[in-house]
């Protein structure tokens, strides 16, 4: 092959299923890709397909399941350690690295599921702001304490900023999203649930903009403890424990393949991830621990409400959730010992208005922000 006797340093990297053979020489690089790789292990022969003749070369492929993506240049996977994520308008995210900008990954919101694509070298394309995301693809406020507030107190209270078209609804603390936000985005993406010093931590639920939800535990702004992931409609694709954005052990098998454990349970419902139904019809869907409801999951009563959050060891309903009432109006807030307490917002459903605040444990705003 052309330049082959040449070759003074090679790179291997998978880019979903598919292999990078980068090859650089003294003048030169090329990106060379084995085609769904993963899958053809056995040929004898692997057709090589030039890709790229540079030395910036950056592709990515993105897991529309998963809501991931993967990001290779010149033949190894970037350093998600040291990388963050802006966005452009179009979509289109800008990849940090030690927070200086080097690539745009262009044509990233229409790119087909595990097609890879190209970016190019960062030029500029950044507004003065923009909004920040990891390596799990879910974007984020940026890290600033220089908020625009519409309205409330965005200092040390409850507010409301517009950073770009994200509109963000929370407490702040120090100038900083901390405790409780609603963050909805342009593409029609949205989260609600706990921040820390502007990172998503704690429970939270994150629709992204192509239907797919990741509910559970973050930190430092990425998936990390046990969460469940869905796809746009509305059927588990995994469910176990991430870390630093990735799901590095699913828990889900046995509930996906219909395995039941006993007559009333669809998966483990002792230590893992299944689906247990109630002598009087009540159904819970999530992680189990000790027999028990434990971390994360939905609670559906035969009345139609249903509650979708946090639970400590016991089943107790503990931390941030979703409460749908019979009426469907939706509480989304802290829970203290199985009922309402502490920080929310409520939409009644009969009035359509919202209310923001402190509730009691009859659901009941006793203080307002």
């Amino acid at each position: 092959m052309n330049g082959d006797n040449k070759v003074k340093h090679r790179e291997f990297c998978y880019l979903g299923p598919h292999l990078l053979d980068y090859r650089q020489d003294q003048s030169e690089g090329r990106t060379y890709m084995v085609v769904n790789y993963k899958n053809k292990k056995e040929d004898a022969v692997k057709p090589l397909k030039l890709i790229s003749k540079d030395n910036n070369s950056i592709f990515y492929t993105r897991d529309l399941v998963k809501d991931n993506f993967f990001v290779a240049y010149n033949g190894k996977h970037i350093d998600y350690k040291k990388a963050r994520f802006e966005y452009l308008d179009n979509g289109d995210p800008v990849i940090f690295i030690d927070d200086i900008p080097k690539f745009v990954l262009t044509g990233f919101k229409n790119a087909s599921n595990f097609i890879v694509q190209k970016g190019q070298p960062y030029n500029n394309e950044l507004p003065v702001k923009s909004s920040t995301t990891n390596t799990s693809n879910t974007t984020t406020p940026s890290n600033t304490t220089n908020y625009t507030c519409k309205k409330g107190d965005c200092k040390n209270g409850w507010g409301q900023t517009d950073i770009n078209g994200i509109v963000v609804d929370g407490t702040f603390k120090n100038g900083a999203l901390h405790g409780l936000a609603y963050v909805s985005y342009p593409n029609g993406a949205y989260y609600h649930g706990e921040y820390k010093n502007n990172f998503r931590e704690g429970m939270g639920y994150y629709k992204f903009d192509n239907g797919n939800t990741y509910v559970g535990y973050w930190k430092n702004g990425k998936q990390h403890g046990y969460g469940i992931t869905f796809n746009s409609n509305g059927n588990i694709t995994s469910a176990g424990e991430f870390e630093n954005g990735k799901l590095i052990k699913n828990m889900a098998s046995d509930y996906l393949n219909h395995i039941k454990s006993s007559n009333y349970c669809q998966g483990n419902c002792t230590d893992g991830f299944g689906q247990y139904t109630y002598g009087n019809g009540d159904t819970y869907l999530g992680f189990f621990k000790n027999n028990q409801r434990y971390s994360v999951g939905t609670y559906n009563w035969t009345n139609n409400s249903k509650f979708t959050g946090a639970y400590t060891l016991g089943g107790t309903r503990s931390g941030y959730g979703m409460y749908t009432y019979v009426d469907q109006s939706v509480f989304k807030g802290f829970f203290i010992n199985d009922k309402i307490d502490g920080l929310g917002v409520m939409k009644y459903n009969k009035t359509g208005s919202v209310v923001y605040g402190v509730f009691n444990n009859k659901g009941a705003k006793i203080k307002d922000y």
